[in-house]
């Protein structure tokens, strides 16, 4: 491991090795030697966050957009209100990823739309979907929804980088519950073959 060290009038050094961890050790006379040594590895997860991250959660926020495309097809008002949310969410998120922040108007805007969507398909869904077996999947679709979010944040939180999967997960089952609701909601017909199809 190769390290770069810079001394101070105190006899300190510290060294910054090439895997992004820094040590701070005391020298003793002109020895080189470190006697007592910290390390402190250097933050991953900061914002904005890696290019990479940045790619991945833009296009799972895309995923919010095929709930939107099959509330299109209903040609029903309610099914076209809940075509907007999904469009504006994610353009919302997509703009958020774009540039992520820890503070600012855009980290807002995707609070605000990510919990406001899914308060709006979880009263329609609660409302208008009767298949027994699509108001099961639901439930579970809500829950691993949550799930994935707190596991992002820990993984975040930890300093992983697996937290952008973790996310990009939140991002897909979010999008197929609301796609769930919009399948209960408002086709009716189509939901009970499709349904049937699975569970005889």
């Amino acid at each position: 491991m190769q390290r770069k060290s810079v001394r101070n009038s105190n006899k300190k050094m510290t060294s910054i090795s090439n895997d992004g961890i820094s040590i701070d050790g005391v020298t003793s006379g002109n020895d080189d030697k470190i006697v007592d040594t910290n390390v402190h590895k250097v933050k991953r997860n900061i914002n904005p966050v890696p290019m990479w991250d940045s790619l991945c959660l833009i296009f799972s926020s895309s995923f919010f957009l095929i709930p939107a495309y099959y509330a299109y097809l209903q040609n029903i008002d309610l099914a076209y209100f809940c075509m907007v949310v999904s469009i504006l969410t994610s353009l919302v998120s997509m703009n958020y990823w774009r540039h992520s922040t820890s503070e600012g108007w855009s980290l807002k805007l995707d609070y605000l739309f990510s919990r406001g969507s899914f308060l709006i398909y979880l009263t329609i869904g609660v409302c208008y979907v009767r298949n027994i077996h699509l108001i099961i999947i639901g439930w579970i679709q809500a829950f691993l929804i949550i799930f994935f979010y707190k596991l992002s944040c820990y993984l975040w939180d930890k300093d992983s980088p697996y937290w952008v999967y973790a996310h990009m997960c939140f991002h897909l089952v979010g999008s197929l519950n609301k796609a769930l609701v919009v399948l209960g909601s408002f086709d009716d017909v189509r939901a009970n073959e499709v349904t049937s199809f699975f569970f005889k």
